[in-house]
């Protein structure tokens, strides 16, 4: 963690001029850190005694010694350290949104704490021969705003928002370890290093001769934290002995039910659940989400426009110029009639002589030729594309909830709503991350025996039927 966090750019030592260094800046920027980048680290002041300890042990020679040096990202996994914070608030739905400190765009890269480990397994095992390698997992997309949402998705509401970025940091001591919870998750969570994981524990790229391939590493969240949010809300909950509290009150209209429900919900600090609360719940389900969904399809509906008004303007102008061309060459061509009279005979070469358009010193065709139509459609595609790579939610993340739809068509047709799409509603609503974490108390439903199995028990998963054995006389 601290090692990641100590490589913080490259730099370009054989620089001839600020024109070629800003080009060689520009490149380096989607450029992945590698191991064998190791030497271009910089670290921080409180980090410089970390890089020094780095340095001591991968320059011991030794006879029968080999040292190595694992560049662990961001931990996680098993109680949590420095992502506590936020999942007790997504546990707790308290606040509702997590913080994402700026923009969030920034890489972050994460390894599971049982991947650590296995990872020293590994190179004890195998003994490499680089001594510098990268204990980073593979998460597609490791910016902050991602790992972050798929923390609110799997555990809280789904909601996030941006807060400032600290102007002051604490400084943290080269003694401290991201296991201690009083470290500023902030300052970890700014990170931002585009790193490739080690080949060690994903295999080689396979060659042109067919060469390299997966490696035998054994992961335990490959995929990143986003790509296991289930089993690691599951580990968080087992080290810190997290366990959902369920109540069902049940009896006759005016004998107190709502009265105590609220009070038990009060107390343990747990959803009150009753029927107006989940068909509201349904109703306004993904409200927020929905509106975010539509303001992002908006800024592409107005990007989309801006480069159809855009192409419209240039195509107009490229078809005025045409006409003003043809125009002249009509004009000349009359011109020299009139002159030569019946003699005039018609070369061809006043086609070659139209003025130049616009658009024929702006190639349509090369999208690298800066100016042309092609060049500007291929800026708004990367615009688009960078939205999109900024907003994690996509068109399948905001289905439409189907027993939504049914209720609301029941209500058209019916007064009252049937009890199987009812008991639906609630089970629909005790699947939800506050009621799966921390427990429900249920006011007044489920009724009888019968709406108890249609919201407990799922159809063809109830216990297996044991056969009775004969018994045997005598």
């Amino acid at each position: 963690m601290k090692t990641a966090m100590a490589i913080v750019a490259a730099e370009n030592e054989n620089k001839k001029d600020d024109g070629s260094a800003k080009r060689m800046k520009k490149r380096m920027l989607h450029q992945a850190f590698t191991e064998q980048d190791y030497e271009m680290r910089r670290a921080s002041e409180e980090y410089a005694c970390i890089r020094e300890a780095e340095e001591m042990v991968l320059s011991f020679k030794k006879e029968n010694v080999k040292v190595y040096v694992i560049a662990a990202g961001l931990l996680y996994g098993n109680g949590e350290a420095i992502l506590n914070s936020h999942f007790k608030k997504a546990w707790l739905q308290d606040p509702t949104r997590l913080p994402v400190v700026g923009q969030g765009n920034n890489l972050v890269p994460t390894v599971h704490v049982t991947d650590l480990a296995r990872m020293v397994k590994k190179v004890f095992d195998s003994k490499p021969e680089r001594n510098y390698i990268f204990g980073i997992d593979t998460t597609k997309k490791p910016t902050q705003k991602h790992l972050i949402t798929a923390i609110s998705r799997g555990i809280g509401t789904g909601l996030v928002e941006n807060i400032d970025i600290p102007h002051n940091f604490a400084k943290v001591h080269p003694n401290k370890t991201p296991l201690q919870l009083d470290l500023d998750w902030r300052k970890f969570l700014l990170m931002n290093i585009k790193a490739q994981p080690s080949s060690l524990f994903i295999g080689d790229e396979p060659s042109e001769e067919g060469e390299g391939g997966e490696s035998d590493f054994n992961w335990h969240c490959k995929a990143g934290l986003a790509g296991n949010i289930p089993l690691v809300k599951k580990e968080f909950c087992t080290v810190r002995g997290l366990k959902p509290f369920k109540i069902a009150l049940s009896g006759k209209p005016c004998t107190g039910k709502s009265h105590f429900s609220q009070q038990l919900a009060k107390h343990y600090n747990v959803p009150h659940i009753h029927t107006t609360q989940v068909l509201d719940d349904i109703d306004h389900w993904q409200d927020e989400l929905e509106a975010n969904y539509k303001a992002k399809k908006e800024i592409e509906k107005r990007i989309a426009d801006d480069l159809k008004k855009k192409a419209d303007a240039e195509q107009k102008k490229k078809d005025e110029a045409e006409r003003k061309a043809k125009k002249a060459r009509e004009d000349r061509k009359a011109q020299k009639k009139l002159e030569m009279g019946e003699d005039y005979v018609s070369s061809g070469e006043e086609n070659n002589q139209q003025e130049e358009s616009p658009m024929d010193k702006e190639p349509e065709g090369d999208p690298n030729e800066e100016g042309s139509m092609a060049h500007k459609f291929k800026i708004y595609q990367a615009r688009l594309a960078q939205y999109e790579a900024e907003n994690a939610m996509s068109d399948d993340d905001l289905q439409e909830l189907d027993i939504k739809k049914r209720i609301n068509e029941q209500k058209a047709t019916a007064k009252k709503i049937d009890q199987v799409l009812l008991s639906e509603a609630f089970r629909w609503r005790l699947s939800q991350n506050d009621c799966q974490n921390r427990g429900y108390v249920l006011d007044g439903y489920p009724i009888c025996y019968e709406t108890s199995e249609q919201v407990f028990v799922i159809p063809g998963k109830g216990p297996e039927k044991k056969e009775k054995k004969p018994v045997e006389e005598g």
